[in-house]
């Protein structure tokens, strides 16, 4: 039984840093959406400001 312990204990650690990794992931896909976002409204303001 003694093999199998730590194989566990690994496999938790791994779980948390899996979760860990994905909410990251994610904050950085929101933030970079955001931005993408902000770029496209500025840029978008800006042909407006011009074709007047």
């Amino acid at each position: 039984m003694g093999m199998g312990e730590p194989m566990l204990n690994l496999e938790s650690v791994l779980l948390d840093a899996h979760r860990c990794l994905n909410e990251v992931i994610f904050a950085i896909y929101t933030c970079f959406f955001f931005v993408n976002l902000y770029m496209l409204l500025d840029k978008h303001k800006c042909l407006c400001l011009m074709s007047h």
